[in-house]
């Protein structure tokens, strides 16, 4: 019995009394009766596959609440296919906001498809980020709203017993086709508040067109834009942005970009040509944190890029403003704190006329003061920092007579709330402009200082005084113009002030200043004038003016609480010895000076009183010292009436006065 294992198998069937063919039978009505199981589910998974599975509408909506942590609503006619993936058809489809937000809804989307994939949802059960193959809709109407303390309507998913949500990622569409939406974004931590109205374009050439209005920041917005996709414009994690074109108005400014893009709500990347025309840089920068001067109407063109990150750059920019136009390469960071402006500019020329509001040019009102009364933005030196050096061929500085300064170089430095003008370096009529200058705006008047020297400048080039007509040459039919006064110039000036406006600063100016005139001449008919020395004045008008040797001039400036005292002026030549006193108040805009000549030859007709220069900035006033032209004056009419006629001229006569020392020798140090 051992040897025989079938008897041993068939031992238990007879000891339960079941013989052999009814085990058989039973075995055929399993088989029969899971086969029939079998063809009902096949039959009722065929059935729902080729009706669609409309019982199942309410049990995915109340699934897709629960997952969305958020009202759904599946309306209208509903067709889901299982097999091979699954694959959603839904008339209309509304998905509340999360947090109850006040917003009628998240999305609301009519002519819904959506396919995915059994191995994705799985994994989505599972914890990993929802993917989906293809999210389209006829028309979708989204509103996305941030609130102030974070809580956004886009935060669906579901929420733990103590009400926290767990971190999870927005869904991956491979493919996301709507034919006409609607995009409302609301975000109060972005300070934005916009309205994105999109169309599909026909094929072949597809993308879409639409426009995009509101307010970002503060910053109007009414712009007209083309792209070729939607998805990578909203989406960061699509493979590569796609052709974009946006034209129309920010704010101040006319804007036109056309390149790439994506992820415009979130990392924003872009890379095109960008076309910017406005008012002024001021008005077009201040509501994007940028502190740019205010200016005349200007264009930048350039290439903008943006990688995603905290970085711009603007690339082969080219500025044009009134008179000014220059190139460059810039780059503006946010990851630092305050955020950093850094490149380089260059250019032909530059126009201080152009930033004359930024240091605030004086009014063209009737009574305005000479002096720019312009407050500056002193809290815009502090949300920024810059470094960005300067080169231009040119520096214009506004003013009529004053030629062009060359080759000027600087490095501009803005950080924590000091902005200073470093390595001032430049050309000025064949000699040297170098210096520095600072502006501190840390406290609520700014603190400003300078120093400045130049070198050598050659005084006839750089100053264009009106000529004068010299000799004419033997046979010539006129004489030739000829510049009133050469020579080579040198200044220095070290000076510091406080105030909010440049007329304030000056106002309060201390420090000093000291300007020198060497090998150089001064016309005789200037001399003459001057000392009032009538007639050798009118000998050298009837002869031509001819310029006489400047053995030295001289200027040295004391400036203290706005008021500049001359403490020593002299211009001394082989004619005369004139020296220039008095002050000029700054603070109030008034000039009180003295010119004051001492001939050194013969005059038969000399009135030898002091020139006055007085009145306000606005209106200067020329004059003769009232106490000793009078005296001259009353002499000669009382020699007249008791001696002769002859005798009014005995006051007049000026015989000459040689200094005792030497006005060009350095005074005596105290």
């Amino acid at each position: 019995m051992k040897g025989r294992p079938g008897l041993q198998a068939a031992r238990p069937a007879r000891a339960r009394g079941l013989p052999c063919g009814a085990m058989r039978r039973r075995s055929r009505r399993v088989l029969i009766a899971g086969g029939s199981l079998f063809a009902l589910l096949a039959l009722g998974l065929a059935t729902g596959e080729a009706l669609g599975w409309p019982w199942l509408q309410q049990p995915a909506q109340r699934a897709l609440q629960r997952a969305a942590g958020a009202p759904v609503r599946l309306d209208g006619s509903f067709h889901l296919r299982l097999l091979p993936q699954p694959r959603l058809r839904a008339q209309q489809v509304t998905v509340g906001a999360a947090h109850a937000l006040p917003v009628p809804h998240l999305l609301a989307a009519e002519g819904v498809l959506v396919e995915a994939a059994w191995g994705d949802l799985w994994r989505w059960r599972r914890g990993a980020p929802l993917a989906l193959r293809t999210l389209a809709a006829d028309t979708l109407d989204a509103n996305l709203l941030r609130q102030i303390d974070g809580r956004a309507s886009w935060q669906l998913g579901r929420r733990d017993a103590h009400g926290a949500q767990p971190p999870r990622e927005p869904p991956r569409i491979a493919t996301w086709v709507v034919r006409r939406g609607v995009l409302r974004w609301r975000d109060a931590l972005r300070e934005a508040d916009l309205e994105l109205r999109l169309n599909a374009l026909a094929e072949p050439a597809g993308g879409y067109e639409g426009t995009l209005h509101g307010r970002y920041r503060e910053l109007p917005l009414q712009l007209a834009l083309r792209s070729g996709g939607l998805l990578p414009l909203v989406d960061a994690r699509a493979a590569a942005p796609v052709a974009l074109r946006v034209e129309g108005t920010a704010g101040a400014g006319k804007l036109l970009f056309d390149g790439r893009a994506g992820a415009l709500l979130d990392a924003r990347r872009l890379d095109g040509r960008i076309d910017v025309a406005g008012p002024s840089l001021a008005r077009v920068g201040a509501p994007l944190g940028l502190t740019l001067p205010q200016t005349p109407p200007f264009r930048l063109q350039g290439r903008l890029a943006h990688g995603g990150g905290d970085a711009w750059t603007l690339n082969g920019a080219q500025v044009h403003l009134g008179g000014t136009a220059f190139a460059g390469d810039f780059r503006y960071d946010r990851a630092t704190a305050p955020p950093t402006l850094s490149g380089r500019a260059a250019g032909p020329r530059l126009a201080l006329a152009d930033l004359g509001v930024a240091v605030g040019v004086r009014g063209q009102e009737p009574g305005a003061r000479v002096l720019p009364q312009r407050r500056f933005d002193l809290p815009a030196l502090r949300v920024m920092q810059a470094d960005v050096t300067l080169a231009f061929e040119q520096l214009l500085l506004g003013a009529e007579r004053l030629g062009p300064i060359a080759d000027a170089r600087a490095h501009l430095l803005l950080k924590d709330g000091v902005l200073r003008i470093e390595d001032l370096q430049a050309v000025v009529a064949q000699g040297r402009l170098r210096g520095r200058s600072q502006l501190d705006a840390n406290s609520a008047t700014g603190r400003w200082q300078a120093q400045l020297a130049m070198d050598d400048v050659d005084i006839a080039r750089w100053i264009h005084l009106p000529a004068t007509r010299g000799r004419a040459p033997a046979g010539a039919a006129s004489a030739p113009a000829q510049q009133p006064l050469t020579g080579r110039f040198d200044a220095s000036f070290d000076v510091r002030g406080e105030g909010v406006s440049t007329a304030a600063i000056l106002g309060s100016l201390d420090g000093q200043a000291k300007a020198r005139l060497s090998h150089g001449t001064l016309s005789h008919l200037i001399t003459e004038g001057v000392g009032l020395d009538l007639a050798q004045a009118l000998g050298v008008a009837l002869r031509g003016d001819q310029p006489l040797a400047l053995r030295c001039a001289m200027l040295d400036l004391a400036f203290e609480n706005g008021r500049a005292t001359i403490r020593r002026g002299i211009v001394d030549n082989s004619d005369s010895t004139i020296a220039v006193g008095g002050r000029v108040d700054l603070r109030n805009e008034k000039l009180e000076l003295a010119l004051r000549a001492r001939p050194k030859d013969f005059s038969p007709l000399s009135l030898r009183s002091p020139i006055t220069v007085t009145g306000s900035f606005e209106k200067p006033q020329l004059g003769i010292d009232a106490s000793r032209l009078s005296r001259r004056v009353l002499g000669s009419v009382a020699l007249a009436a008791v001696v002769a006629p002859v005798a009014a001229l005995i006051p007049l006569i000026d015989l000459g006065d040689e200094p005792k020392v030497d006005p060009c020798a350095s005074p005596p140090a105290k």
